[in-house]
């Protein structure tokens, strides 16, 4: 990896330029966090920073996927379980 990627400037120029394709942004921080250990913890908080839905968020708390996670609002029920508890 080159030096100039630990600099926090650059870093953030970069992220900025790929978080203005919304949906390949996702995919590029996605690569980034699995395949460069540098950047890997600035990618996932890129890519966590954001979600479309809480799908993603349900389905790492609820990772065995018993319930269906198709309904939006059986989701939303699910996450506020989990909060008040």
């Amino acid at each position: 990896m080159h030096h100039a990627l630990l600099i926090p400037d650059v870093r953030a120029y970069i992220f900025a330029s790929i978080k203005e394709d919304r949906q390949l942004g996702r995919y590029t921080f996605a690569m980034l966090a699995r395949t460069c250990s540098a950047l890997s913890e600035a990618s996932l908080d890129a890519l966590w920073s954001e979600l479309d839905s809480l799908r993603p968020l349900a389905s790492c708390i609820y990772a065995t996927n018993t319930i269906p996670l198709s309904n939006e609002a059986c989701l939303l029920h699910l996450f506020n379980y989990y909060i008040s508890s």
